[in-house]
């Protein structure tokens, strides 16, 4: 039988994700402009062992979390290559508010590799999304001209009790082309930087609950954010 992590080992995690937690905390300080709330639900139906699909909708609120931002329904489907590799692909309709109140329509595809590895009782997670998007299809010169972008997630989760999952991340989007905004192609144009934590309360259904700093880089008037969210899954 194999032995369990000494107390020792146990607690050098928790002070490790405890620093890490601080210095992610320390560096957004000073930066709030807004504030917002994320909430989400998804599905998940899984096919086979290979394959499952996928879908969520998405609300956001801005301004102080007092005025409608965005929503949007994502559907997919995914196909795990291995315990350790998965590739998906997905459509995602947007409605974004504008300062005029009027909704802007917007239609995004991306696809996602993700890289999971598992070194207990941490697990680490690497995402890579291509996306490309058109907004005001038919009400706009241009909205036929794509935005690309290319986005690279991080993520380090600690087992921390059974069903109890803390975790770390941040994300930087890479932007390709964007004929709105020429001066950002090709550098890196946001980031975000995640604290949160997962609770699974059965194998169907998990809770998340997480805080976000984002940051526009390299445009004018870059927008930031403090941001809650509010995640709930249901697998089946």
């Amino acid at each position: 039988m194999k032995s369990k992590p000494t107390s020792n080992i146990f607690h050098f995690h928790c002070a490790l994700f405890a620093a890490i937690f601080a210095l992610m905390s320390f560096a957004v300080q000073g930066q709030q402009t807004d504030f917002g709330v994320w909430t989400s639900i998804s599905l998940d139906k899984k096919l086979n062992n290979k394959f499952s699909i996928n879908l969520a909708e998405e609300l956001r609120f801005f301004q102080n979390a007092q005025r409608y931002d965005l929503s949007y329904t994502n559907l997919g489907i995914s196909y795990k290559i291995n315990k350790a590799v998965k590739f998906s692909l997905f459509y995602r309709n947007l409605q974004k508010h504008r300062d005029n109140n009027s909704i802007s329509w917007r239609h995004r595809l991306y696809a996602d590799l993700q890289i999971k590895q598992k070194f207990y009782p941490l697990t680490f997670v690497y995402r890579s999304r291509f996306q490309s998007q058109v907004r005001d299809y038919y009400s706009s010169d241009d909205g036929n001209i794509p935005e690309r972008n290319w986005r690279h997630k991080f993520d380090l989760r600690y087992e921390l009790l059974r069903g109890v999952t803390p975790y770390i991340a941040a994300e930087f989007r890479y932007q390709l082309k964007n004929m709105r905004n020429r001066s950002a192609n090709n550098t890196i144009n946001r980031g975000r930087y995640i604290i949160g934590c997962q609770y699974a309360y059965s194998r169907a259904k998990t809770f998340d609950l997480f805080f976000m700093h984002q940051g526009e880089m390299n445009v004018s008037n870059p927008q930031k954010s403090y941001n809650i969210g509010v995640e709930y899954n249901y697998s089946f």
